[in-house]
């Protein structure tokens, strides 16, 4: 880890000591209030010193546990001179702990400009790769006109597209090299940033890789695992918006489990949240549970443009107030569900899903105010597997594979110079 990440998680302990001791000290004052309820009045004396003596310790406590957190904040990334300066991304164990906290908290962290939080970059061997011309060529090697773009979803990495990845099997990513010819590049962001926020930066990244390819792009496959396919739909939209070039390139939209029109379980915290918030002074703890992050809360209905979260309050967005964002022309779209249940057509697998999403969200309706226009001939169905298992599975790459055959041996769209004029 690099010395301003260690520090920055100092502080962040720091600020996550002093709330849980806020919280400590609420419980214990509910429980001196009820104690001494039912004391008769002659109690209130005794009810005051206690109040009294019970701040000051707590502040004492919090005194203490200030100044030695931040003492620890400062000496920490000095004791770690020497051992290595590696950013916190660049391996396996700490890139996953980065991200569960980009989730979290990513929306704060971006905006205090903390050194924690996930900036948006393609990713190769655990590092941000810079998009220009000179770095890609060195960083690529064999070039494909074909790129595949994969897009992880919340709380995820570059690195989750391996999950279960066995060496006989292989992943989404070897087996389009091998079998069509794709160069295949991953994104890691910020999870807990705004969809519309995230879609718009892809939007600018695609543009640049496709100027700075070391060859003339002529297609393009964007994979989006949960979240990472409201961001890809998000840059779908910015991108047309801009008349960005890479948009006619894009011959395949995949969308592994994403929340089309929603997350039940995010809707249903966001409910557990409000309710607990209006009752914050009598439910200590409510806090833990009343804190999300923007990207969570977006997941409620799929919100993918500014549009559909701006002017929202917490009582406001109780409603689903997304708009229509029209699919992208030229390009065909394959929607991926799964189920916990054997039978993906159960009325308990379509009520459970695969914990996380239903299959009418992952397919786009119907549901009450919005059907999204995904054909039935790219609906893909599997029963037996939860949210995870998308990530990387030999029946859904069999599925996959026929889908991307029909367009691998037609012609092109157009190279990226043609796109630009």
């Amino acid at each position: 880890m690099e010395r301003s990440e260690v520090r920055a998680l100092g502080r962040l302990g720091v600020e996550a000591y002093a709330g849980v001791i806020a919280h400590i000290e609420k419980v214990h004052a509910k429980v001196a209030d009820l104690s001494f309820r039912l004391v008769p009045t002659s109690g209130a004396p005794a009810h005051a010193a206690h109040d009294a003596i019970a701040a000051g310790t707590y502040r004492a406590v919090r005194g203490v546990g200030s100044v030695a957190g931040n003492a620890v904040a400062e000496i920490l990334p000095l004791a770690t001179l020497g051992l290595g300066n590696e950013p916190m991304g660049a391996s396996g164990g700490p890139n996953h702990v980065q991200a569960a906290l980009n989730a979290a908290l990513g929306d704060r962290l971006s905006d205090e400009g903390n050194p924690l939080a996930i900036r948006m970059a393609l990713r190769s061997g655990g590092r941000d790769i810079r998009i220009d011309q000179v770095t890609l060529a060195e960083a690529v090697q064999h070039p494909s006109p074909r790129i595949a773009l994969f897009v992880h979803g919340l709380g995820e990495t570059d690195d989750s597209w391996r999950f279960h990845a066995g060496p006989a099997e292989g992943t989404y990513a070897e087996h389009l090299a091998a079998e069509f010819g794709y160069t295949c590049q991953f994104v890691r962001y910020n999870t807990g940033r705004h969809v519309s926020q995230n879609g718009r930066e892809l939007a600018t990244l695609l543009s640049e890789l496709v100027n700075a390819w070391p060859v003339p792009v002529e297609r393009l496959l964007l994979v989006g695992h949960s979240m990472g396919g409201l961001v890809v739909r998000s840059a779908c939209h910015y991108g047309e918006e801009l008349g960005a070039p890479w948009t006619p390139l894009v011959r395949n939209v995949v969308l592994l489990a994403s929340p089309n029109l929603g997350a039940p379980l995010a809707r249903w915290t966001h409910t557990a949240a409000r309710l607990l918030a209006k009752r914050k002074d009598e439910i200590p703890f409510s806090p833990v549970v009343t804190t999300r992050s923007a990207g969570i809360d977006d997941l409620r209905f799929g919100y993918l443009i500014d549009e559909d979260w701006e002017g929202c309050n917490a009582e406001s967005c109780k409603e689903d107030h997304r708009h229509d964002v029209a699919l992208l022309a030229g390009a065909t779209y394959v929607t991926v569900s799964a189920t916990l249940t054997q039978d993906p057509a159960s009325p308990l697998g379509q009520l459970v899903g695969d914990l996380l999403v239903q299959p009418a969200s992952a397919h786009g309706g119907p549901r009450q105010r919005q059907h999204i226009p995904f054909t039935l001939e790219g609906r893909e169905e599997f029963g037996g597997r939860h949210h995870f298992s998308l990530l990387n599975d030999p029946d859904v790459w069999e599925a996959l594979r026929s889908r991307i055959a029909l367009e691998a041996d037609s012609e092109p769209p157009g190279s990226a110079a043609d796109a630009l004029g």
